[in-house]
Formats: C-alpha cells, sequence, structure tokens
C-alpha cells in the first residue's frame, strides 16, 4: 500500500508559511482533495478484489480474479455514480456477469464508497430459474435480514414493505440474466427505486428504461487482454506458456474471438486432453456461430460416465455443493471422486472456490449448467437417486450441526440453508421420506427460531405435524405444533397460539406424555402472562417440577437455543426461569422478576450459555427500568446486547436495543436514544414482532 508523510513532504515545500499556503488552497479546492484520493489513496484497490471482505449485508456470489477489463470496470463504475441504472449488455458468455460483479466490489472497496455508501448489496440471478416478483421482493428482504417480510401474503403490502427499504436504505441492486425476465412488475418497481439507490443489469438485449440509466456494451477482449488470461489459464493448468508460438497466440485469440469461455475452454481441452492448439484453432475458427454448444458436446465426450454423474449431481444444489457434499451424494470412493474433480476443474466445466482442497465448493458456470441440464432431460436421468442421498446427507448434516449450537455451527447451517430448504420442499412429496424430513425439521428449528427465520419454522414445523401424524409419532406431532405456538405468541398472535394449545392438548390425550403436557403448561403461561399470572406462574411451577425428573434430552426441548457444554440440557431450566421473570414483570412485580432472571442468570453463566445469559441481561433490563434505575438497566443491557450479537439472537438484540433506548430518553441523550430505537424496531418488525414494534414506535423523534 502507497504509504506517505505528509508533515516532511509539506515542511519541504517551505516552512510554515509554505504549510498555511498549502492548506487554504487545499481546503478550497475539492478537486485537489479528489485529486489526492484518487492518484494515491485508491491505489491500493487496483488489484485483486477476490478475497476482498465486503462488510455490509450481501449475498454475492464467489468471484475468481478477474484479468483485464480495467477500462470497463472503471467506465461502469463512472456510470453507477452518475446514473439510478446501469445496464451491462453483451452477448452470451462474453462475461458480463463477472464484469457486474468486479465493478460492485471496485466501486464498493474504492474512494467512491466515501461519496456514495450502500447499506446494502442485493444480487439476484435470473439465470437458472424463472424469477417471480414475490420472489424478487423477497430475495431483498432477506438479504437485509428483514425476515417479517417473507410471511406477508399480500403482494401489495409486500411491495410497499419492500420499497420502504429502499427509502430507509442505500442499496445496490443487481439482476443477472435480465432478459429473461417475464414479470412486468419488475420494471415497474425498478423504475421506482430512490434516487440513492442503485441498480446494475446484465442482458443481452438493449432495454428502454423511463429513469435515469447508462448502457455500457461489452466487447471482447482485446488483444493485451486475451494475452493474458491465456497465460494465466496456462499458468493455472500447470502447463508452459513459453513453449506456444507468437503466431499460435495470435490465431488462438482470433479463433476465440476474444470471449473468456471460450479461451478457458481452449486451455482446458489443450491440458486435459492432449489436443495441440493447432486443432483447437481449427475447431473454433469451423464452430464459431455454435461455439458453445460445440465446446461442451466436446468436453461432454471426453468424459466418463463417472465424470457425468457428478455433473448430474451437482445439478441438484443450488448454488454451489460443499466438497464433502458434493462427495457424499456422488456415492464414489474418494479416489475416484478426486479423479473426477480434477478433470472437471481442467476442462473449465466446474467453476471451484477456497483455496483449501478440503473445504472447495464447486459450482456451475451458468451455460455449463444449462448443458448438463438438458443432457439429463436426453438421458431420462430419473431425479429421485440425487434427492435420496442428498436427504441422507442432511438428515445427517443438519443433526451434527443443530444440536451444536456455537455460532460457527449454526453459521454451517446458514451457508446450506437453500439446499437444505431445497431438500425439505422435495422429501414433503413423498411419505416414505416423513422420518428424514422430521428429523431433519427437528435439527434446525432452533437455529431458524435463534437466527430469527421465524415465518420458515413455522411452515417446516407444520409439515413435521403432518408427516409425524401420518407415521404415527403423536409426541414429535405436538412437539413441532407446541413450536408453531411459541412463535405465534411472540409474534403477539395470541389466538393462534391459543389454537396450538387446544391442538396439543387434543393429541396427549392419546398418549398422556408427562413432556408434552408440561409443554403445554409452558405455552399456556406464556399466553396468560399479562391476564391471568396466578396461572401462568402455577404452571410455570408444574413445569419445573417435572424437568427435575425428566431425560435430559426431554429438558432440551424447552430451552429456544442450544449450549454445546455437557450440562447444555440445563439451559431448559434457565428459559422456564426467565418466563417466570417475565411474568412477574409484566405484572409490574419487578423485585420478584429480578429474583427469578437472576437465577436464570447464574445458572447459564455455570453451564456456558451465552445465549441464556443474553435473554436473562435484555430482561433484568426490563425489571430495573420498572424500579427506575435506568443505570442499571442500561449497564445490563449493553452486556447482554454484545453476548447477544455475538451469538446472532436477532429478538434478544433488539430486546436490548429497547431497553437501551427507554434508558437514554430518561437520561435526555436524545440522539441516541433515537439510534437505538430505531435498531429496535428495525429488528421487532424484521421478526414480525407486532405488540414490541408499536411500543418502541414512542421513542423514536
Amino acid at each position: 500500500m502507497f504509504e506517505f508523510d505528509l508533515t516532511k513532504i509539506l515542511l519541504s515545500v517551505g516552512g510554515l508559511a509554505g504549510i498555511a499556503g498549502i492548506i487554504e488552497v487545499v481546503a478550497n479546492s475539492v478537486q485537489i482533495i479528489d485529486w489526492i484520493k484518487s492518484k494515491f489513496i485508491s491505489r491500493s484497490n487496483d488489484g485483486d478484489t477476490s478475497n476482498q471482505v465486503i462488510e455490509i449485508p450481501h449475498n454475492l456470489p464467489n468471484s475468481g480474479k478477474l484479468i483485464g477489463r480495467k477500462k470497463i470496470v472503471k467506465k461502469l463504475c463512472d456510470a453507477v455514480d452518475k446514473n439510478v441504472l446501469t445496464m451491462i449488455v453483451g452477448t452470451g458468455g462474453i462475461g458480463k456477469s463477472s464484469l457486474a460483479l468486479e465493478t460492485v466490489k471496485r466501486y464498493y472497496l474504492s474512494k467512491r464508497k466515501q461519496h456514495f455508501h450502500f447499506d446494502a448489496i442485493v444480487w439476484i440471478s435470473a439465470k437458472n430459474e424463472e424469477v417471480s416478483f414475490s420472489g424478487f421482493l423477497d430475495t431483498i428482504a432477506r438479504v437485509m435480514e428483514y425476515t417479517g417480510v417473507l410471511q406477508i401474503t399480500e403482494l401489495n403490502e409486500k411491495v410497499v414493505e419492500v420499497k420502504q427499504l429502499f427509502q430507509k436504505n442505500r442499496i445496490l441492486l443487481i439482476v443477472d440474466n435480465f432478459e429473461t425476465i417475464c414479470d412486468a412488475n419488475i420494471v415497474d418497481f425498478i423504475e421506482n427505486v430512490c434516487d440513492n439507490d442503485r441498480v446494475i443489469i446484465t442482458t443481452r438485449e438493449k432495454i428502454t428504461w423511463n429513469i435515469s440509466s447508462s448502457l455500457i456494451s461489452v466487447e471482447k477482449l482485446d488483444d493485451k487482454e486475451g494475452i493474458s488470461l491465456i497465460k494465466h489459464e496456462y499458468k493455472k493448468q500447470g502447463l508452459n506458456f513459453k513453449s506456444v508460438s507468437s503466431e499460435a497466440m495470435t490465431e488462438l485469440l482470433k479463433a476465440t474471438d476474444g470471449s473468456p469461455l471460450a479461451i478457458k475452454w481452449a486451455v482446458g481441452q489443450i491440458s486435459t486432453n492432449g489436443i495441440p492448439i493447432e486443432r483447437i484453432i481449427t475447431l473454433l475458427q469451423t464452430g464459431r456461430g455454435d461455439v458453445f454448444e460445440k465446446m461442451f458436446s466436446s468436453s461432454w465426450r471426453s468424459l466418463d460416465e463417472v465424470s457425468q454423474s457428478v455433473l448430474y449431481k451437482l445439478l441438484f444444489f443450488t448454488p454451489i455443493a460443499t466438497r464433502e457434499a458434493l462427495y457424499y451424494v456422488t456415492e464414489l470412493d474418494e479416489y475416484s471422486f478426486e479423479i473426477s474433480i480434477s478433470k472437471l476443474c481442467r476442462l473449465s466445466l466446474l467453476e471451484v472456490s477456497g483455496e483449501n482442497v478440503n473445504t472447495q465448493s464447486y459450482g456451475f458456470h451458468p451455460l455449463t449448467r444449462a448443458f448438463v441440464e438438458s443432457r439429463k432431460e436426453d438421458d431420462n436421468i430419473d431425479d429421485e437417486s440425487f434427492y435420496k442421498s442428498a436427504v441422507d446427507y442432511y438428515v445427517r448434516f443438519c443433526r451434527e450441526y443443530g444440536e451444536i449450537g456455537t455460532t460457527d455451527a449454526f453459521d454451517k447451517l446458514e451457508d446450506e440453508l437453500s439446499n437444505i430448504y431445497k431438500v425439505i420442499n422435495w422429501a414433503k412429496q413423498f411419505p416414505v421420506y416423513s422420518e428424514s424430513l422430521i428429523l431433519i425439521v427437528s435439527s434446525i428449528s432452533v437455529f431458524l427460531w435463534s437466527r430469527g427465520y421465524w415465518i420458515k419454522r413455522v411452515e417446516f414445523s407444520n409439515l413435521a405435524v403432518e408427516f409425524a401424524l401420518s407415521c404415527g409419532n403423536t409426541k414429535q406431532a405436538i412437539i413441532h405444533e407446541y413450536y408453531v405456538g411459541i412463535v405465534k405468541f411472540w409474534q403477539g398472535d395470541l389466538e393462534k397460539s391459543a389454537q396450538s394449545v387446544a391442538k396439543c392438548r387434543e393429541l396427549n390425550s392419546n398418549i398422556n406424555d408427562s413432556i408434552c403436557n408440561a409443554l403445554i403448561l409452558r405455552l399456556e403461561a406464556l399466553i396468560h402472562m399479562a391476564d391471568d399470572s396466578e396461572l401462568s406462574i402455577n404452571n410455570f411451577m408444574q413445569v419445573l417440577e417435572t424437568l427435575k425428573t425428566a431425560d435430559n434430552c426431554d429438558v432440551k426441548l424447552f430451552a429456544d437455543w442450544r449450549v454445546k457444554s455437557d450440562l447444555g440440557y440445563k439451559a431448559g431450566v434457565v428459559a422456564i426461569y426467565q418466563e417466570l421473570g417475565i411474568t412477574y414483570n409484566r405484572n409490574n412485580n419487578h423485585r420478584e422478576a429480578i429474583k427469578w432472571l437472576d437465577k436464570s442468570l447464574a445458572l447459564a453463566k455455570e453451564i456456558t450459555d451465552l445465549e441464556g445469559q443474553a435473554v436473562s441481561l435484555s430482561h433484568l433490563g426490563f425489571s430495573y427500568i420498572g424500579l427506575n434505575d435506568y443505570k442499571k438497566a442500561r449497564q445490563l443491557c449493553k452486556q447482554g446486547l454484545d453476548l447477544a450479537r455475538n451469538v446472532r439472537r436477532k429478538s434478544t438484540i433488539g430486546r436490548c436495543y429497547q431497553v437501551l433506548a427507554i434508558s437514554e430518553t430518561m437520561f435526555k441523550h436524545k440522539q441516541k436514544a433515537n439510534k437505538y430505537a430505531r435498531s429496535a424496531l428495525e429488528m421487532f418488525e424484521r421478526l414480525g414482532m407486532e405488540h414490541e414494534s408499536n411500543e418502541i414506535k414512542q421513542y423514536i423523534k
């Protein structure tokens, strides 16, 4: 990185008088400041962006190093500065998606981020499947972690909510392969985004827009860029670039017509099949009209059935497959798998992310995926064999990481969420997978709750109830109906929560299970916290008595989180202590509430339960608010907020912000109070917590 000592530079141009003169000039010249930034500060970002970290919410796909294209990337960044919408237009395989991704990263990492700051970056791909308007809105809400929007079924209401996200935040939206978009509502939505937001689309077709827009046509790589890419690919494939004559290099550039994908394919063929470069040039020259189909057909013929099968099974994963997952579903021995992966990578039929072989992930270039899908259809390959292996894998995967409860384990579930959803949605069609579906949903239920995917928890729990009943597992049906009731209670829907109590009670009348009865008593106690505290307290005390003699696995059901400790099952007791405290808080008996919440905090610390500690601290904050001890409330909730952020428990983060907003209001720190209140409201709205959302609004100015 370029560094310099500004003091020495100024002193060298005339001492203090010189310094004063320069300061006056600089202070009155934004152009000079910008010139200095462009010449020095931004130089550190001129290199490879593939490993740079973007620190705002985003769902950008993985990318490798972009070779060449510096001029057009700069042109695209300038266009984003000046226009609401930037179109990247070019033929298939010319590198539009890679350019869009590089432009986004370079724009974010360059000096421009001081001029135009984004709060989130949303990538929507229309390459592999039709994008509905509802799905389009859901992707934006999901990236913004606004999970409350996902449960809205009325489309017009969802549109209003997502438009408000654009009004409140500066969002950079990228829509890849826009020419496949059929829904006019998406066009209308983009044309009505705020002037402070930005949209980038890639498309093969030129489109007329009713907003300020810029069209950037992507042409083939120039000779210098093309040679750089060929050198890069030769080095990547372990080939000797110096052995290629300048004449052959010139002919190869002409034959590929500067297409990045064609260059990668050509070098892959030379490396894998040993085809002379002269022959590759001839093939390209004679197949220009249908170059990509000819490329993939030739590569396909070079594959054995094992490698073809690997590609077929990779189709299951969206958007990528971890090495572990792909290895499992292929059902190959390690040697055969490694040989296949190596060959597919050399042929550029796979896109690889990750330096460490054991932690690599694999995906398709969109054109490759389309070709493999067509071959799969032609060969009449049955999907069931793929899905069966995937179901088996994700049962094991979810049970392993869903039970650990650490942030790292939950992050692994987060990374695989789209594939887990895909497995569940496929398995629900076939009763034979009932037990597998129940195991997956049971394993991820706490994760979905803790990370704020409440609507998905309800959806999948309802599925689990249906399948549990179909295979005669009444206890599991009760447990998952109870999960539905818990979500509905904290969202403020007491009527639906009460319906869950009634369903659970009816089901339990057939098996008279003591743990199920305790779950029912607990849910009933939560519902009546405010209107019948005596019933609630009595129910909670009965639950505690049941837990004294319950199996450890059953005790875990009462915790809304997981603890890695061998004593982690006691988190169930921590939760009941907390709910006794919450009951007393809601009935203004704050000293009795503190007694129970202190007990929950002490036990949570004993078992190294960070999530339990965070929840206890947040509700202790409310207790001290009730006693007008705002200093103590603030102290406790600052501790709780740190813990809640660490474990990413959204509901507790919101509650800590709420207590801090109230405390700062009482201290007359209006700016701080407003900031905390807005953060709390954002979190509550994401989760659909209507009661809490309405309460916090009074502190927003």
